[in-house]
């Protein structure tokens, strides 16, 4: 598949040596299983990847590329949403330049008990896990009615970096 879809030949970048965001996670991951992010080109980037924006990991929902009065100095301006607090982070970066990408890493887990803030959870591996909050807003609120009524819940959280959020959630079928 081609990579580049804008011209960076201009900005003094061959297009054979673009590595691709796919490419370097996985080269990340296989010479550290247990890295939390990895080092990506910003001409790699494009919409839906996800990178690291203010030490928060968002979605890139919108990239351009400007050229600045200096030969060969392109600037890519990354418009993106953090993926836990859904807020607008914005960077400029320059286009020759590496930016850090979060390993996203998503599970299921059972809903045991719901402790105040904190949701009690047993892993598939019938581990105990009490180190994830009851997520806000309306996807809270329906989680904590849902387990009222009684029903057999499976959470399904999203984790990067440090961070571990509840993403979704379903009713375990009988």
């Amino acid at each position: 598949m081609p990579h580049p879809v804008l011209p960076f030949s201009s900005y003094g970048i061959d297009d054979k040596d673009i590595v691709s965001y796919e490419h370097a996670k996985a080269k990340a991951l296989k010479s550290s299983p247990s890295t939390k992010t990895f080092s990506v080109q910003v001409v790699a980037l494009r919409t839906q990847h996800h990178v690291l924006i203010k030490d928060r990991p968002v979605r890139i929902v919108d990239l351009t590329v400007s050229r600045c009065a200096c030969k060969n100095r392109g600037k890519m301006h990354i418009v993106g949403i953090d993926i836990f607090t859904r807020k607008k982070l914005e960077d400029v970066t320059p286009v020759k330049a590496s930016i850090s990408a979060p390993i996203l890493v998503s599970a299921e887990y059972t809903l045991l008990n719901i402790d105040g803030p904190i949701l009690n959870l047993l892993t598939k591996g019938d581990e105990l896990k009490d180190d994830v909050n009851v997520p806000g807003g309306d996807l809270g609120a329906s989680l904590m009615a849902a387990f009222r009524e009684g029903k057999e819940l499976r959470v399904k959280t999203l984790s990067a970096l440090a961070e571990e959020h509840v993403v979704a959630y379903e009713e375990v079928g009988d």
